[in-house]
C-alpha cells in the first residue's frame, strides 16, 4: 500500500463536521458519467466502477462526495482513507488531515480576499427589505457579495411575491467592520456568523 502524504487544512470544523481526513481521486465527468464512453474514457470507466464498488463496501461510518472533477472519500480511519487512495496509480489524487483552526477565523493558503467574511442568515424575508439589501449594496462598492449574495441583489431582478428568502450560504467579504455594524442596524435579525480572514502562517 502506498506511503500516505497528508496535506493539513485548516478548517473552522471537521469535514461534514465529523471526518478527520478526505482522500480525493480526480476523475473527469465522476459525478455524471456518460452512458456511452469514448475509448479514451475506457480507463477512466474502469477506475470509477472500482471505487464506487470501494465506496459501497466501506460506506458505513464514512462518506463520500461525487463532482464533475473526482470523488472524495471521508473518514476517521486512516486505513480506509489509504486504501481508498491507494485505487489508482495513473490519477492525480491527494489526502487531507483536516485540523481546527481558531474559532471565527477562516485561513486561506494565499492572501484572503479581504479582512473579514459575514454570512446571512436562512431567514425569510419581505420582498421591499430585499429592495433595500439591493440599494445598499449598490451604495457600498467595497462590499464583495459571493455568487449566490450577488445574483439575488442584483437591481435587475424583481420580485412578485411580498416575500423571499436569503440563505446561510450568501456571505460578503468586507475590510471596515463599521459598516457590519451599520448593517446589523438596518438590517437587524439577518447576519449570521462572521468571521476574521487570515493568511495561513509558513
Amino acid at each position: 500500500m502506498e506511503l500516505l502524504k497528508l496535506k493539513v487544512e485548516i478548517r473552522p470544523s471537521l469535514y461534514y463536521k465529523k471526518y478527520k481526513y478526505r482522500a480525493l481521486i480526480k476523475i473527469p465527468n465522476a459525478r455524471g458519467f456518460p452512458t456511452r464512453y469514448h475509448r479514451s474514457l475506457s480507463n477512466d470507466k474502469v477506475m470509477l466502477t472500482t471505487i464506487r464498488t470501494f465506496i459501497e463496501e466501506n460506506i458505513e461510518g464514512n462518506s463520500r462526495r461525487y463532482t464533475y472533477s473526482g470523488i472524495s472519500f471521508y473518514s476517521n480511519d486512516l486505513g480506509a482513507v489509504n486504501a481508498f487512495y491507494a485505487l489508482s496509480s495513473t490519477h492525480s489524487k491527494e489526502i487531507f488531515e483536516a485540523e481546527i483552526g481558531p474559532q471565527g477565523i477562516k485561513i486561506f493558503k494565499k492572501d484572503p480576499p479581504a479582512k473579514y467574511r459575514a454570512y446571512l442568515k436562512d431567514k425569510k424575508i419581505e420582498s421591499n427589505v430585499r429592495d433595500e439589501l439591493c440599494e445598499f449594496f449598490v451604495n457600498n462598492k467595497k462590499l464583495k457579495p459571493n455568487g449566490p449574495l450577488h445574483r439575488f441583489v442584483r437591481p435587475e431582478n424583481t420580485y412578485s411575491f411580498s416575500h423571499t428568502w436569503i440563505y446561510s450560504g450568501q456571505y460578503f467579504d468586507y475590510d471596515d467592520p463599521a459598516i457590519l455594524t451599520y448593517m446589523t442596524l438596518l438590517f437587524p435579525g439577518i447576519i449570521g456568523k462572521t468571521y476574521k480572514l487570515e493568511k495561513q502562517q509558513s
